[in-house]
């Protein structure tokens, strides 16, 4: 009897779902389509996709949102990748955002938050640290330095960054800040009103500065790098290939037959490996022919990719040639710049190549875009990027010669500017060389 009571339950609950509704398979399948697509993409191009199990996945998570399962499928790997990215095409999503700065509907301004340095209250305030030449926030009097405490009439704090960010805010009250030596205190010296302009879109030039010192009988090159991509990476597809741009820039500063090159990597990060052989190259001349710039490492079943990518021939005749190298670095400094800091330092010798700022990134990987009939995008990383001897482990990133945080200074100069923090100690560094 129970056996009998038990076959007619299941019965009526295959009667439930099969015959008394229409079958909704296909719409099932439909809403998980892109996501199996990015399962088997992965599957096959990412660098730990033979780790990824797509039949261990739940059948849940094939109905999340595609940022979700990517984030979902880059925790295969066994290193924690957060170089790794998605995006939807349909979304103003800037995949290179660095730090706050955005280049989509921004003000064109990054900055950073932090206590009152005055010490008087407990109150945050959002300091400037880029300013983008042309930007609202530019035209607006915004400096480099400049404190932020009020957005739209409230109190600077974490929740009203988006304001800042995606260029929401109206009305900002700024702050400078000084110092009276004699006392040894901090207090505020100006503060202003502020009414800023409509947000746009703003374009990050790749090379902004690019000029040369004369520190005794030393001639010094400097020039600042914010990304290293062919390009153009932005809306105005007229706008001069990156390329040409730092053709240009490696001839002007040729012409001073520079002793000593400071390469400005603070804002950069991500670029090509190509551009970044050729970024390298320029630098280093004729006598670095056929030596390794990098090594691709891609995962077993794709190793007949593997490459040894030797200096970029045309790029070292025409090369700036500089006896020693400064780096200036952030922790923003991530990818392109690192792999040519690396290759640098490991022709030119740690005698000849200093470092100087925060530790690096440290992104040890290459990435790949791939596109989808989906409106999704997606960034794995596929490939380890190695130096000449096939070593990666470069995780921890770049730990600078000499650490210098530029927010713990009162002042911050444009950059370029021979007063400007970071820059200063280097020239002052190369008057003591010389």
């Amino acid at each position: 009897m129970k056996r009998l009571f038990h076959i007619i339950s299941i019965a009526a609950v295959l009667f439930v779902l099969f015959a008394c509704g229409e079958d909704r398979s296909n719409e099932y399948e439909e809403k998980t389509l892109c996501d199996h697509w990015m399962a088997d993409i992965m599957s096959q191009k990412y660098l730990w996709g033979d780790r990824i199990m797509v039949d261990e996945i739940p059948w849940k998570r094939f109905f999340a949102a595609p940022k979700t399962f990517f984030a979902d499928l880059t925790k295969f790997s066994p290193i924690g990748d957060t170089w790794s990215w998605c995006t939807v095409d349909t979304i103003d999503d800037d995949g290179h955002q660095r730090g706050y700065f955005n280049h989509f509907d921004s003000y064109g301004i990054d900055f950073i938050l932090m206590a009152d340095p005055t010490n008087a209250t407990s109150r945050q305030y959002a300091r400037v640290m880029t300013v983008i030449p042309g930007s609202p926030a530019d035209k607006c009097g915004l400096e480099r330095g400049d404190f932020i405490s009020h957005v739209d009439g409230n109190r600077m704090a974490s929740s009203y960054t988006s304001l800042l960010v995606n260029g929401k805010a109206r009305t900002l009250v700024v702050a400078k800040l000084d110092v009276d030596y004699e006392e040894n205190e901090f207090f505020w010296a100006q503060v202003d009103t502020i009414r800023m302009e409509r947000s746009e879109y703003v374009e990050d030039v790749p090379y902004p500065v690019c000029k040369n010192f004369k520190i005794g009988d030393t001639d010094v090159a400097y020039l600042m790098c914010n990304r290293l991509s062919e390009g153009p990476d932005e809306l105005d597809e007229q706008s001069t290939d990156y390329v040409l741009q730092l053709e240009k820039a490696v001839k002007s500063l040729q012409q001073y037959r520079p002793k000593v090159l400071v390469v400005d990597f603070r804002l950069c990060n991500y670029g090509t490996l190509m551009m970044a052989n050729k970024f390298a190259s320029s630098i280093l001349g004729t006598a670095y022919a056929g030596e390794i710039f990098a090594k691709t490492i891609y995962s077993q079943t794709r190793s007949s990719e593997n490459q040894t990518i030797l200096f970029d021939n045309e790029a070292l005749e025409h090369a700036i040639v500089p006896e020693d190298v400064f780096f200036i670095i952030s922790e923003q400094t991530s990818g392109a710049p690192e792999w040519v800091i690396r290759a640098v330092q490991n022709v030119m010798g740690g005698s000849n190549v200093f470092t100087v700022g925060d530790t690096s990134d440290g992104q040890i990987v290459l990435t790949e875009d791939i596109k989808s009939q989906f409106a999704v995008t997606l960034h794995p990383a596929v490939a380890y990027v190695a130096n000449a001897l096939g070593e990666y482990g470069y995780v921890d990133g770049i730990v600078p010669d000499v650490l210098k945080n530029e927010a713990s200074y009162v002042k911050l100069y444009p950059y370029g500017d021979e007063n400007e923090a970071l820059l200063k100690f280097v020239l002052d560094e190369v008057e003591n060389m010389y």
